[in-house]
């Protein structure tokens, strides 16, 4: 199942600069230095927020969570990088009740896949 309309998938400024590429946010700062390792930059953090929208767009939910704020939807699958690599990466999705738009809650490296 795909996220209910993805195409509309928001990733705030914020999540990107100072979460995900943050080295001072308490729970992000291990996430930049994988992601910074993809290529990825806070001067370019638009890169990195595409790239998350693209994700969801790519790839099916490999776990769906009803809670009291909304849905969240699981994402794992290759992510695109500026370096040109593929890392499987998971991310996490929030459609907030009343809402129509995929919010990015967050994203970390995944499992490791294999065929």
């Amino acid at each position: 199942m795909h996220v209910p309309n993805r195409h509309l998938a928001h990733v705030p400024r914020a999540k990107i600069t100072d979460y995900l590429l943050s080295s001072t946010h308490r729970s992000g700062r291990a996430k930049v230095f994988f992601f910074e390792r993809m290529g990825f930059e806070v001067e370019r953090w638009q890169e990195l927020a595409d790239a998350l929208r693209q994700h969801v767009i790519d790839h099916e939910a490999v776990g769906v969570i009803v809670g009291e704020y909304g849905t969240r939807y699981q994402i794992e699958g290759e992510l695109k990088t500026p370096r040109g690599r593929a890392p499987v990466v998971r991310s996490i999705w929030i459609v907030p009740n009343e809402a129509l738009a995929p919010q990015l809650v967050t994203a970390y490296p995944g499992r490791l896949m294999t065929t």
